[in-house]
């Protein structure tokens, strides 16, 4: 005896079905994408502040090269620099031009530098005095370095980048008095954020000029 067939029907989604699965899928796929960016942005946030460390260690590291060794800090200017004496060959108590290291911050370009005097090596004796002048303690030793660069007769270094601002501090009334300072530097690490590293600065060589 012959048995009827049965109809498999297969039905398709419905209009409702399909919009309710893009929609889970939209949600899952938001989820994961918002996930996804604050992972990334994290990690951003972490390299910027490892590099913002390292750079506040060579900033440092890079300061203490220059004053630990040096007599005195002739000057200051909030928002311009400082001023360094670094040495006294002629142990004459006086400061020259190219016993000058002056250290540039420069706020707009995001950098601190320093400039020193660079006399050509084949310069007789009588050329290089007329050029490396014996300044004055009241002298304003930010004019006469750059009117040195003006002539082409100065040499300049970057120490640091990504710097936001710098400033110094120190304990008495006059800077050349003191042996010990204290650099407060601000570090951009992103665009919503800084970060501040601290440099204390000692002389133990410290000697005013006369």
């Amino acid at each position: 005896m012959m048995r009827p067939s049965r109809k498999t029907s297969r039905r398709g989604l419905t209009l409702v079905e399909l919009l309710l699965a893009i929609s889970i899928t939209v949600i899952l796929g938001t989820a994961v994408a918002t996930v996804l960016t604050a992972a990334a942005r994290s990690m951003t946030v972490s390299r910027n502040t490892q590099s913002a460390v390292q750079r506040a260690h060579a900033l440092q590291s890079r300061f203490r090269a220059y004053t630990d060794p040096a007599m005195c800090l002739l000057d200051y200017r909030e928002g311009e620099g400082i001023v360094l004496w670094l040495e006294d060959p002629n142990a004459d108590t006086r400061v020259s031009l190219s016993e000058v290291r002056i250290f540039w911050v420069h706020a707009d370009e995001g950098t601190v530098t320093v400039e020193r005097a660079d006399f050509p090596a084949d310069w007789d004796v009588d050329t290089l005095a007329t050029f490396d002048i014996l300044l004055s303690p009241g002298a304003d030793f930010f004019a006469e370095m750059q009117a040195l660069r003006a002539l082409g007769y100065t040499k300049t270094e970057t120490i640091a980048d990504g710097v936001a601002n710098a400033e110094l501090t120190w304990d008495g009334l006059t800077l050349r008095e003191q042996p010990r300072a204290v650099v407060r530097v601000t570090l951009q690490i992103d665009d919503d954020s800084t970060q501040q590293t601290i440099a204390c600065l000692g002389m133990p060589n410290h000697t005013e000029p006369q």
